[in-house]
């Protein structure tokens, strides 16, 4: 799988977690998710030696773009002429530290939308076709836990510096999802929050509940 190696410079970072490292730190602003996944989605214990993050931003005609608040969710936009189109999402998952470990991203949609004068907020249960990159070998198991897992191990071998594994560089297909909720009169909101999730490789059952890994 091909690796980029980038300096530690990056504004959103992680916290060193063996399960999880919340990107944005916006999960737990959203009341859906809460109310989806039962409260707390992951536990923290800092007795890890490898760390997570994310780098999320978008990126239009070659200039990119910051997110400068994410405080309810990442707001996507269906307008091809915005900076924060759908197709315009760019997401890295980053990792480093010292030891072998598996690396998953969940990524969960909010659908945001009034009717009647009131605001509702729902969980988006669509899978949204983002092109996810080649560059390394992902595991699509969305459908069943919201989650791309990086397929086999990664090793981290620096306290100092982040291994890189491109996952959408591709934007999305338009044409694959079922746009009639984001268009009039509904013109409902899609928004995004992205987590970067890593257990030690002897403990993916305990802390992911799960048999096995899904790849296998």
């Amino acid at each position: 799988m091909k690796k980029t190696k980038i300096r530690d410079t990056k504004k959103i970072t992680g916290i060193v977690l063996i399960v999880v490292a919340a990107v944005l730190a916006v999960s737990v602003t959203l009341a859906w998710f809460y109310s989806n996944f039962g409260g707390v989605i992951y536990n923290a214990f800092n007795i890890s030696n490898f760390d997570t993050a994310a780098d999320v931003y978008f990126m239009k005609d070659g200039v990119r773009t910051e997110i400068t608040d994410a405080s309810s969710g990442i707001e996507l936009s269906m307008d091809e002429n915005a900076d924060n189109y759908i197709g315009n999402l760019r997401v890295d998952a980053l990792y480093k530290g010292l030891g072998y470990g598996y690396l998953r991203v969940r990524m969960i949609h909010s659908v945001t939308y009034t009717s009647g004068g009131e605001t509702h907020v729902s969980q988006f249960e669509g899978q949204v076709p983002y092109g996810i990159s080649a560059e390394a070998d992902w595991f699509d198991n969305r459908k069943d836990d919201y989650s791309i897992y990086l397929n086999g191990r990664v090793n981290a071998i620096s306290n100092d510096t982040w291994e890189k594994y491109p996952l959408i560089t591709d934007g999305f297909s338009a044409v694959n999802l079922d746009m009639e909720p984001f268009e009039a009169p509904t013109n409902a909101t899609l928004k995004l929050v992205v987590e970067v999730d890593a257990v030690q490789i002897n403990r993916y059952m305990q802390y992911w509940d799960i048999e096995k890994l899904p790849w296998e």
